[in-house]
């Protein structure tokens, strides 16, 4: 009987500690799903909501005027950055410079019995040196190529452009990111040379984002932490696509205009970014993105991307530095410049 009584009491015993043991067990793992469901999560926000459509301009036979300043057209057939080593040649080599009014190029020519030295070319000259001996070539350039369709032939830019971005009043300003503004200032020291004006560094700027971008929209995720870096939102989107065309030499008409106003505003022009709309080759009104830079009160077209899709033969400034005159409103509309201008906030956090 006393056995009997001990086995039952072990039996009540055991099951006691399982059912302990259960409800334990079912504890731990309802806390650990309400963990996992209130965890945080980082939403990704796309960029369609700020960004404007591929853009690719059907041209009006009625182009805006661009005044020459060289006396002839010459093509670019070699091109170095700054930061490569001379080329040494054993046949004959030819080099070609052409300047367009955005740097000074100084090419030192050296051969085993005579030396020439070729100086300062600017806009208004364009110079050739050949030789035919052994040869040590020096460059030095702002202008750098694009490596996937070689150097552009340029023309040069507006006359009354020279004379617009010289006369005007600079308050330099960068972004308050330090990434982007260090990455910024390396391209201009790389491309601005002492005793370069305020048209001449525009210009460097506008071909260097030609030169060294192609139309295309690389991946980019941003998050709510992303846009709230800024005050506004449309500062923090210029400083994201300034970056994504930087990292990857791809970029659309968003990443080009958001580039090319902060190296704009780093030289202390005030560069807008600005929304409106454009017809495609077939015949679509799209979304498009520019910019404007104010110089005394008149306003003035720059347009890096829809220039360098035009620049197939070379950069020709049609959309540098034009203002908003009757040829342009055939090609732009929708805009409101007003509101472009309210909406830059000087890139504060």
């Amino acid at each position: 009987m006393h056995k009997t009584i001990r086995i039952l009491s072990l039996l009540l015993l055991t099951a006691a500690v399982l059912l302990t043991g259960c409800t334990a067990r079912r504890v731990r793992t309802d806390a650990a799903d309400a963990s996992t469901t209130e965890a945080p999560t980082t939403q990704t926000i796309s960029e369609e909501s700020f960004s404007a459509e591929a853009c690719d301009i059907a041209l009006p036979l009625e182009l805006p005027e661009t005044t020459e300043e060289t006396t002839e057209e010459t093509t670019e057939e070699t091109t170095e950055e700054a930061t490569e080593p001379p080329t040494q040649t054993t046949a004959t080599t030819t080099v070609a410079t052409t300047a367009a009014a955005t740097t000074a190029t100084t090419t030192t020519t050296t051969t085993t019995s005579t030396t020439t030295t070729t100086t300062t070319t600017t806009a208004a000259t364009a110079t050739t040196t050949t030789t035919t001996a052994k040869t040590t070539t020096t460059t030095a350039k702002a202008t750098t190529t694009k490596a996937a369709s070689g150097a552009k032939a340029q023309s040069a830019a507006p006359t009354s452009a020279r004379a617009a971005l010289n006369s005007a009043a600079l308050h330099p300003q960068k972004t308050n990111d330090a990434e982007l503004d260090a990455a910024v200032q390396q391209v201009f020291d790389r491309i601005f040379r002492p005793g370069m004006t305020t048209y001449d560094k525009v210009v460097a700027c506008y071909d260097y984002i030609i030169s060294h971008a192609e139309y295309g929209r690389p991946k980019m995720v941003v998050t709510q932490d992303d846009l709230k870096a800024y005050q506004t939102e449309q500062d923090a989107w210029i400083v994201l696509f300034s970056k994504r065309i930087l990292e990857n030499g791809q970029g659309v008409c968003d990443d080009y205009s958001a580039l090319f106003l902060v190296m704009t505003r780093a030289i202390g022009l005030d560069c807008y970014y600005t929304h409106g709309y454009t017809t495609n080759t077939k015949g679509e009104t799209k979304d498009h993105v520019w910019d404007t830079i104010t110089v005394g009160g008149v306003d003035y077209i720059f347009d890096p991307q829809v220039e360098d899709k035009q620049s197939a033969n070379g950069i020709r400034y049609t959309f540098f530095c034009q203002p908003y005159t009757a040829s342009i409103a055939k090609i732009y509309s929708g805009y409101d410049l007003a509101a472009d201008k309210a909406a830059y906030n000087a890139f504060r956090k």
